[in-house]
C-alpha cells in the first residue's frame, strides 16, 4: 500500500517510462549529443547509449539484414548485439561502435 502511494503501483512505472521516453526524445534533437562524423566520411559514429536518428537508421538496416531488433532510436543491449553478430559476419573489428566500414557493409 505505501509504494503504491509513493510512486503509483504500476501507472507510476508506466509515468516514469514515457517520461524517460520523452526526455530522450528531446535531448535527441540536439545537435552533436549522440553523432560524431567519421574522420569527414559524412557517417555517423554511433555505439550503445547513442540514441536518435543514426540509430533508428542503424535499426531499419539490421532488420532489413535479418536481425530481431526494435525500432526505438535506442542503442541498447539488443542493438549492440545486433551489430556484434553482424561485424562477425562481415568479418569486420568485432567492437560494437558503428562507423564508415559498418556502415559500409550494412548498405
Amino acid at each position: 500500500m505505501v509504494t503504491k502511494k509513493v510512486n503509483g503501483g504500476l501507472n507510476g512505472l508506466a509515468d516514469r517510462r514515457e517520461y524517460y521516453r520523452r526526455a530522450k526524445v528531446a535531448l535527441s534533437r540536439r545537435q552533436g549529443l549522440f553523432v560524431v562524423n567519421d574522420q569527414g566520411t559524412g557517417a555517423p559514429i554511433i555505439q550503445r547509449g547513442s540514441f536518435g536518428y543514426a540509430v533508428t537508421l542503424l535499426q531499419e538496416k539490421l532488420r532489413a539484414k535479418g536481425f530481431s531488433v526494435t525500432i526505438d532510436a535506442d542503442f541498447g543491449l539488443a542493438t549492440d548485439l545486433a551489430v556484434r553478430q553482424f561485424q562477425a559476419q562481415q568479418g569486420l573489428t568485432v567492437d560494437g561502435v558503428v562507423g564508415s566500414q559498418t556502415w559500409e557493409k550494412l548498405g
